[in-house]
């Protein structure tokens, strides 16, 4: 008998995952926002810990006034934060994703922004003749 692997849809996938977009974008995987039910949130906060490497976000239901905008749609979710990574000096030139953690002492989602995930390659279907 042959052992068959079953590939999960997108929505099931629940590898949490942020990006930091050549437009100054911060970005939300699906299954960062479904692990973190960040759709139920449109406002956050942005803080670095330069010796730690982490940038930390608080999600928030409410606007305080160094708050960001959670922008969403079905297939995007994302935060404006292009004066926040030229304020810090953290490049975006190319896109890059991080891990996104939850850290259970400061209540916010943190990602190491000097360790990328790889990037994943593009294979190329086979046509056979």
């Amino acid at each position: 008998m042959v052992k068959v692997e079953c590939f999960k849809t997108p929505e099931h996938i629940y590898f949490a995952k942020i990006s930091l977009r050549a437009t100054g974008l911060i970005g939300f995987s699906i299954g960062a926002r479904n692990r973190f039910e960040i759709d139920d949130f449109d406002w956050c906060t942005i803080a670095i810990d330069r010796e730690q490497h982490t940038i930390g976000i608080q999600l928030s239901r409410e606007r305080t006034d160094d708050a960001f905008r959670i922008r969403h749609s079905p297939s995007n979710c994302y935060v404006r934060a292009k004066n926040v990574l030229d304020a810090w000096g953290i490049d975006y030139s190319s896109a890059r994703s991080f891990a996104l953690e939850w850290d259970l002492d400061t209540h916010r989602l943190v990602f190491d922004f000097e360790a990328p995930l790889p990037k994943t390659s593009k294979v190329k279907a086979r046509h056979d003749s």
